[in-house]
């Protein structure tokens, strides 16, 4: 990334259009995503990739891309990559975390990547809610897939928020976005448009 320097958008459009292999790519990147311009994001972090192909941060905001796409196993694809390569980039292996518990994969496999969390961070939130939201599940005696979708509690990040109402489980993500404004990890100003969004896509 660029280390202390903070560049605009259209320096770094600048930069990215005389170099496709500046590193800053991904920055201009999550630009795009924040602005919900996910085939401009996508198209930077592809071609930056085709010339940084290990830059992380590029491969995590492709991952974001795939899934508010609803390409869900591509996106677990590219972060489980980033979690042999790298798995102290946290956001990265929480939001593998996240996408594993969406496609119900094994709960004693994800634990594992839960457990080095916790050996690198033993007071970690996330880590010890996502144990307490799957004690059950943990010590029964099959490790048996949820038949029925449900949003455990540690999905709380505004990406999640975003495929959920994208692949319609609208009810859900109204959870998500209560979530959200109840932990102070959104403006007021945004939670009110989305629930008012939301309300609306429900009554269709």
């Amino acid at each position: 990334m660029s280390g202390d320097l903070n560049y605009t958008k259209e320096q770094l459009e600048h930069k990215f259009a005389e170099d496709f292999s500046n590193p800053t790519f991904p920055e201009l990147a999550e630009i795009y995503f924040s602005e919900h311009d996910f085939a401009r994001a996508r198209q930077v972090c592809e071609i930056g990739l085709k010339h940084l192909s290990k830059n992380l941060e590029a491969q995590y905001i492709l991952a974001k891309i795939e899934l508010i796409e609803g390409h869900s196993i591509k996106a677990e694809r590219i972060l489980k990559n980033i979690y042999h390569v790298d798995a102290n980039l946290i956001k990265a292996t929480k939001l593998l975390i996240e996408v594993r518990d969406f496609l119900n994969r094994s709960k004693t496999e994800t634990k594992k990547i839960i457990d080095y969390l916790l050996s690198q961070t033993p007071d970690d939130i996330f880590a010890h809610q996502w144990i307490t939201n799957n004690y059950d599940d943990l010590n029964s005696n099959s490790d048996s897939k949820i038949e029925t979708f449900r949003v455990n509690q540690n999905i709380i990040s505004v990406t999640f928020y975003e495929v959920l109402k994208h692949q319609k489980y609208y009810q859900q993500a109204v959870t998500v976005l209560n979530d959200l404004k109840d932990t102070q990890k959104i403006e007021l100003k945004y939670y009110k448009k989305e629930i008012n969004t939301i309300n609306k896509l429900i009554k269709k």
